[in-house]
């Protein structure tokens, strides 16, 4: 269980929603930790926006990025 737990900080923040101190005893929720929770989306959508935006991103972009969202695999 404690594995599985690790695993799942892990992929927590390397999708930027919290912050683990060097040995993992703190966590610090950050500010897509805070927007995923809220909007009750799934972490690897916050980790594709993060990557796959940016300032120059154009509406062809954006429509893409959105339309990858892992929240869209349950439609048919």
């Amino acid at each position: 269980l404690s594995v599985l737990v690790d695993e799942t900080l892990r992929d927590l923040e390397v999708s930027h929603c919290i912050e683990l101190d060097d040995d993992g005893t703190t966590i610090w929720a950050l500010t897509m930790g805070k927007i995923v929770s809220y909007y009750y989306l799934n972490h690897l959508t916050a980790r594709l926006f993060f990557e796959e935006i940016d300032e120059s991103s154009d509406v062809a972009k954006l429509l893409q990025v959105l339309s990858s969202a892992k929240e869209y695999e349950e439609l048919p």
